[in-house]
């Protein structure tokens, strides 16, 4: 490869729809690499819900629900929390039973910025603080935080780099977070997941 080329156009998707442009360094020729969520990012597929509970009692959950589309896959890419002090326990719950929750969540599309100027909606169905809540399989859980240290983040409930694909056909996802500090907290909590 000569230096100086600045892109190679690709073809790579099942449909043979035009992706966009393999980079080349200029000055070393190699590929740059960019990551699965950042490239569904710019193709307008990245998406992200976030939600903030004051004063959530010691013992307490909060819930919010994700119920996946009957005909697309969901890349669950990371879930980020902030604690006003810990610890907490964050479980990722699969097919729990509940009474769902009736507050919506709005996907928000992580590209704001389409040259099209479209906005594709999310497939995934979220609402805050389903009920009656029991039972699931736990696909992923954590204790973090610790008494007495103020704020603190987690930066993921999927170890950062890994993602989890939910299954499709209206499957109910629960990120569960339950305040162990032993008094009341506040908490952001932010998924973040590609289609």
């Amino acid at each position: 490869m000569s230096k100086g080329i600045s892109g190679v156009t690709y073809y790579s998707n099942k449909k043979g729809q035009k992706l966009g442009q393999m980079i080349l360094d200029f000055f070393s020729g190699c590929l740059r690499v960019i990551t699965n969520l950042h490239a569904h990012t710019h193709e307008g597929k990245a998406f992200h819900i976030d939600k903030i509970v004051t004063g959530l009692a010691d013992d307490a959950h909060f819930y919010i629900e994700m119920i996946t589309p009957d005909d697309e896959d969901i890349h669950l890419k990371e879930t980020k929390i902030w604690i006003s002090e810990g610890p907490v326990h964050v479980k990722l719950l699969e097919d729990p039973t509940l009474t769902t929750g009736v507050t919506p969540i709005v996907p928000i599309n992580r590209n704001r910025k389409r040259i099209d100027g479209s906005v594709l909606s999310s497939g995934v169905v979220a609402k805050d603080n389903p009920t009656g809540v029991s039972g699931g399989t736990i696909i992923r859980q954590k204790r973090f935080g610790t008494a007495g240290l103020g704020s603190q983040t987690n930066e993921s409930t999927s170890e950062s780099q890994a993602e989890i694909v939910l299954e499709q056909g209206e499957r109910t996802y629960l990120i569960d977070i339950q305040n162990l500090s032993g008094g009341n907290i506040d908490i952001s909590a932010e998924a973040i997941w590609y289609e």
